[in-house]
């Protein structure tokens, strides 16, 4: 499991975390609960993410300006990919509507972007064919077409 917090210039902080395994769901739950997640979220977040292959799950509270956003274990790189887009999506929206931001156009074109640009170092840290978690056996990734002789990203 990997745990990222993103500061979105003071005026949001995300939690995401990153392929957590059933040992790590404890800690996971702690942290939903002390934001304020309703128990039966708690409860179907700790399902999707160690029953289940292909999930996220994004929760907020608007009121206290912060989000929890989960990306579970994938089949392969474009599943992991589409969740992690999926999720940064609805981040975006909790974000853009408790600052009743038009949810169009630039403004969150450019959120998704930061948003992205601050998750791409865990990101790599997974899904790298050379350097990531894969190697450690923890995912069940397939990364055929991104098998490299060192790695690119430095």
């Amino acid at each position: 499991m990997i745990w990222q917090t993103i500061d979105i210039d003071g005026y949001w902080l995300a939690t995401v975390i990153y392929v957590p395994l059933e040992s790590d769901m404890p800690a996971v739950a702690e942290a939903m609960a002390a934001l304020g997640c309703p128990q039966g979220d708690i409860g179907k977040t700790w399902h999707l993410m160690t029953q289940e292959w292909n999930r996220g799950y994004t929760w907020s509270n608007p009121a206290r300006r912060r989000s929890i956003t989960l990306i579970g274990r994938a089949w392969n790189w474009g599943e992991f990919f589409n969740t992690v887009m999926h999720e940064t999506k609805h981040l975006v929206d909790e974000i853009t509507a408790a600052y009743d931001v038009m949810n169009y156009g630039e403004p969150p074109a450019y959120l998704q972007g930061f948003l992205g640009q601050r998750m791409a170092p865990a990101i790599r840290r997974i899904v790298c064919p050379c350097c990531g978690m894969e190697k450690q056996k923890i995912t069940n990734m397939e990364t055929d077409n991104f098998r490299y002789k060192e790695c690119r990203f430095p």
